[in-house]
């Protein structure tokens, strides 16, 4: 509904993590970035939550899918979890750390491509080691996660050439 009434605004965040299935609970509010200049929506319901974005941090990672026939645009894992932890001290560090492991468990993104999205946000410093612990404890788990995917030939998520018009509950298996 959001994406309907703010077609140029990106779903981001927590929203985003919902919207791919690493996320349970559906935020209260609707988490949509926008660009530095563009006018704030009006719209009180749902509730949103705009952030601003500029340049790659707000081009790069963008999927496009497709909710109910409602074109969605989307931010895919990978920057998902970069943004998830430019934005720590607002919504949390947990929360952050726990959509890296998960993504990554998952099967949805690898390291390399977070690391990419970790450059473009300028979090690379702040997510690197997290990423190395998690790798050095999990590594072989995180592997074997990726590989079953390919096997199955599911794509992966959360890369910037990802495109694809889906339904939001075709998120990860």
């Amino acid at each position: 509904m959001a994406a309907k009434c703010v077609p140029q605004a990106v779903v981001c965040l927590s929203s985003a993590l919902y919207f791919h299935g690493l996320l349970r609970e559906e935020p209260p509010e609707v988490f949509l970035a926008i660009g530095e200049k563009a006018r704030r929506p009006r719209r009180q319901q749902p509730p949103l939550h705009i952030v601003r974005f500029s340049g790659a941090a707000l081009s790069e990672g963008v999927e496009h899918h497709s909710d109910f026939g409602v074109p969605v645009r989307v931010y895919g894992v990978a920057k998902t979890v970069a943004d998830l932890f430019k934005y720590r001290g607002k919504l949390g560090f947990p929360g952050a750390v726990r959509a890296l492991r998960d993504a990554l468990l998952a099967g949805v993104c690898t390291p390399e491509e977070i690391l990419h999205f970790g450059d473009i946000c300028h979090v690379t410093r702040v997510l690197k080691p997290y990423l190395e612990v998690l790798m050095a404890r999990r590594g072989a788990e995180i592997h074997a996660a990726l590989a079953n995917r390919q096997a199955l030939g599911v794509p992966r998520l959360g890369t910037s050439s990802h495109a694809s018009t889906s339904s939001r509950y075709d998120g990860p298996t």
